[in-house]
């Protein structure tokens, strides 16, 4: 029986990645971003979009309320926007109704690589944790 593999996806995160992080506002583009995505999509990986701005907790951060789509969210609607108006590469703008992306990479300036290190990522975290306190 054949294997069924997704397509290349690349996954990649907005605040703080493809642009400065300014929540509830949006940044300036990331330099090199573009090309980037582009890179990307040339080597033909579907690009995945992902964002807090979607995220079904926290309505009174991100906004909207449980009945409402996120997609519909303010917020959302001009990340799409932004992405668009900035000629960004893209196939899909996650809106966190499924669970976690699949995906061959993930992009995200928030990311800790897991590489059997926990003490490592314990160590890492203390050091944040105690500097923002």
């Amino acid at each position: 029986m054949e294997s069924k593999r997704p397509p290349l996806t690349v996954a990649i995160d907005f605040d703080g990645t493809l642009c400065d992080a300014c929540f509830p506002d949006i940044g300036t583009i990331k330099e090199g971003a573009r090309e980037a995505l582009q890179f990307f999509k040339d080597l033909g990986y579907r690009i995945i979009i992902y964002s807090c701005r979607t995220c079904h907790w926290h309505h009174d951060i991100f906004g909207g309320s449980v009945d409402e789509p996120s997609m519909e969210r303010t917020t959302v609607r001009q990340m799409v926007a932004w992405l668009d108006s900035n000629g960004l590469p893209y196939d899909l703008v996650d809106d966190g109704s499924r669970g976690k992306v699949v995906a061959d990479y993930y992009i995200d300036d928030k990311a800790i690589r897991f590489d059997n290190n926990w003490p490592e990522i314990q160590f890492f975290v203390g050091v944040s944790h105690a500097a923002s306190n």
